[in-house]
């Protein structure tokens, strides 16, 4: 059987077989294509979680040592597919290192692999806090890192990165950690209140992303739970923010402005307006949510927001 895809380019045989075999097919690319389609299905997902069919992942990575991008983007859909919603599968992809191929493949730079990273990610981490913890442990959180990056530099605009943001930032108390490592500067610090913060173009690109979520908070009321350390933290940026702009140079833009800093203000007034906007006082069911708000409220919200009135300057000169 003829193994060898690419001139000088030769999957190991193992591979190769395990994966025709599965999908009764002669080539590798008809192989992957079928098993993209078997995969879409929860059976043809419990099937193949039978059969060890995540040698995609060995796959993937000898494609990735050889620097070819040749089968990737079929090979990372089947790896999508097979994660979605079937645990054998993905405690396959936990189990044999999957975390480092998606790591290797995020490095390639081809905006198409991180739409499905996101995927991948995502999918594996829904309904588990161990698959959580580890994301935003020190190996992967660098890697929600390079995706935001990665995203920021290519105006990367699909559904996955913003419900992946949405879960690490969230809910699950990650995003001062994450917005740090986005710096401009060497020295990683969470420390909000800093007076010598510069923010960068990726730092103002997450906050615009977490803008746009923000505004799925009145939409999902029941599915999307913003903690008071987040809203303390966006608070603090703001507040940080507003000490950084030049309220006389900034012009007229809509945002995304192109400047960091005034993106960074902007983007952090959309939030907190959402984050406020989300919760009924009058409601019994938002009690624990009524106390983010306070939290806010009490820590100079009102005030902060006088402050940037003020520097502005009156209203027939800034009119919004």
């Amino acid at each position: 059987m003829e193994d060898t895809i690419l001139r000088g380019l030769v999957v190991p045989k193992h591979i190769l077989q395990h994966l025709l075999d599965y999908a009764k097919c002669s080539t590798l690319d008809d192989a992957l294509e079928s098993l993209i389609k078997i995969a879409r299905t929860e059976s043809g997902r419990s099937e193949l979680a039978s059969k060890n069919v995540l040698v995609v992942l060995e796959l993937i990575r000898f494609l990735l040592n050889h620097l070819t991008r040749s089968f990737l983007l079929s090979s990372l859909k089947l790896l999508r597919n097979l994660c979605a919603g079937e645990l054998r599968n993905q405690n396959s992809f936990i189990t044999n290192n999957g975390v480092e191929v998606i790591s290797c493949a995020l490095n390639s730079g081809n905006e198409k692999f991180v739409t499905l990273l996101c995927m991948v990610i995502y999918i594996c981490c829904i309904g588990s806090n161990e698959r959580i913890e580890e994301l935003c442990g020190a190996q992967g959180i660098r890697i929600v890192e390079d995706i935001s990056k990665t995203a920021s530099i290519v105006g990367f605009g699909e559904d996955w990165l913003k419900w992946l943001l949405s879960e690490v930032c969230f809910e699950e108390h990650k995003f001062p950690a994450l917005f740090y490592q986005l710096s401009l500067c060497d020295v990683v610090t969470d420390d909000l209140w800093c007076k010598n913060l510069t923010f960068s173009e990726e730092q103002a690109f997450m906050m615009g992303y977490l803008g746009i979520l923000s505004k799925i908070l009145n939409q999902h009321l029941d599915e999307v739970s913003v903690s008071n350390e987040f809203s303390m933290c966006v608070l603090g940026i703001l507040k940080k923010a507003s000490g950084s702009v030049d309220f006389f140079s900034t012009g007229k833009s809509a945002l995304p402005t192109g400047i960091s800093e005034v993106d960074v203000l902007g983007y952090s007034l959309t939030i907190l307006r959402d984050v406020c906007a989300k919760y009924d006082p009058r409601s019994s069911n938002n009690e624990g949510s009524i106390d983010v708000v306070d939290s806010i409220l009490s820590s100079g919200l009102l005030e902060l927001l006088l402050d940037i009135l003020c520097d502005l300057g009156p209203p027939e000169i800034i009119r919004k």
